[in-house]
């Protein structure tokens, strides 16, 4: 379909806006609630700019600087030869779900499409090397969700993910895969046939820009796309430190349900799981438990989950963050990221960030390692 002028002129203010350094997505998000279109954004006055929150003068140089870059029509024509396409906040086939929460991505690059039903989607997630009976549960889960119209979300990760994202398909299902990543990298490379596949019965979606490599911050980032997207998550076997129990406290910052798998209590691949069922996480053991809740949840007034688990502490013990400290911890995993690049994910002032990171650091929740770089205290 060949968009319309006014869509491709939206386009591309919010190609334009996207690449713009330091312009976060929190910043993008209010600046669509103000303008409501990226190219009105473009119209307004640098007084009106810097009357929205995080519009620095620095930000609306950029920006206009930005849409004089040859970088957007490359996008563009990249995206039209792979056959993806670039849908911003501002557009109606954004996903309404994801629009709910606090930092949506200013863009999703979609590989496939995302239909109505999509609305109607559960998140599963777990460990990269499961067990027999993890593997199991997860196909019998996602095969019972697939068979009752319930789109399957996942991240395309080895392990867990893929078996969700394969039981779905296999029976008749729809599911969606969240890249962290460029929508043209296929990683893992063994996943080439099932990126495929999941292409062609569903979506494969990233918010990163083409060729972007899968370095490790960009998982806890593309983590909140994947409880974003969804009713509820679903963890299946993760260890005290698996990066599913980021999406899980995700989960529950986006007042969405929690579910999760128990295990074994001498098997270190469910630990993280059966915590996070002490803590108040819905046990379920199959896709009728899922199900059932959701139902009541949609008919009667939500029961949202009252805890919060910090993943990175062994303690379970809730922890009061401002919204600045979410978005920094959101973007800090418990592999090491550079300052630069915590301030470049954010958008934040560095001066803000600087406060954020002392903070997290002074409740116990990250650390600062040599170099400049900051990671989860394990």
């Amino acid at each position: 379909m060949v968009p319309s002028p006014s869509s491709t002129e939206d386009l591309i203010c919010c190609l334009a806006l996207f690449f713009t350094p330091r312009l976060g997505d929190v910043t993008y998000k209010r600046l669509m609630n103000r303008f409501g279109a990226p190219s009105i954004v473009f119209q307004a006055s640098d007084s009106e700019l810097r009357a929205v929150k995080g519009m620095r003068p620095e930000i609306i140089q950029g920006m206009r600087q930005s849409l004089k870059s040859g970088r957007i029509a490359r996008e563009v024509k990249l995206a039209s030869s792979l056959g993806i396409e670039i849908i911003g906040y501002h557009d109606e086939r954004y996903p309404s779900l994801l629009k709910e929460i606090y930092d949506p991505p200013q863009v999703l690059y979609v590989k496939g499409s995302l239909v109505p039903d999509d609305e109607c989607a559960v998140a599963v997630v777990g460990t990269r090397t499961p067990s027999s009976y993890g593997l199991d549960i997860t196909r019998s889960i996602c095969s019972g969700l697939a068979e009752r119209g319930v789109t399957v979300v996942s991240g395309l990760a080895r392990g867990i993910d893929g078996m969700a994202h394969r039981s779905a398909l296999d029976h008749g299902g729809r599911t969606v895969a969240v890249l962290g990543c460029g929508c043209n990298v296929i990683y893992p490379p063994e996943h080439s046939a099932l990126f495929a596949d999941i292409a062609g019965c569903g979506a494969v979606i990233s918010e990163f820009p083409f060729d972007t490599e899968p370095m490790g911050m960009n998982f806890p980032k593309r983590n909140r796309i994947i409880s974003g997207l969804t009713l509820g998550t679903v963890v299946v076997e993760a260890a005290e430190r698996s990066g599913s129990l980021i999406t899980a406290q995700m989960a529950l910052d986006q007042n969405r349900e929690v579910f999760a798998v128990p295990g074994s209590t001498r098997s270190a691949r469910s630990r993280g799981t059966n915590r996070l069922i002490k803590s108040g996480a819905k046990l379920v053991e199959s896709a009728e438990d899922i199900l059932e809740d959701l139902n009541n949840r949609r008919i009667v007034n939500p029961r949202q989950m009252e805890f919060t688990w910090d993943t990175s502490r062994s303690t379970g013990v809730p922890v009061e963050m401002s919204e600045q400290e979410r978005l920094i911890l959101k973007m800090i995993d418990f592999d090491p990221v550079h300052v630069d690049e915590i301030l470049r994910a954010t958008g934040l002032a560095p001066g803000d960030m600087a406060a954020g990171l002392l903070s997290l650091e002074l409740k116990g929740l990250i650390e600062e390692v040599p170099g400049n770089l900051y990671s989860r205290k394990k």
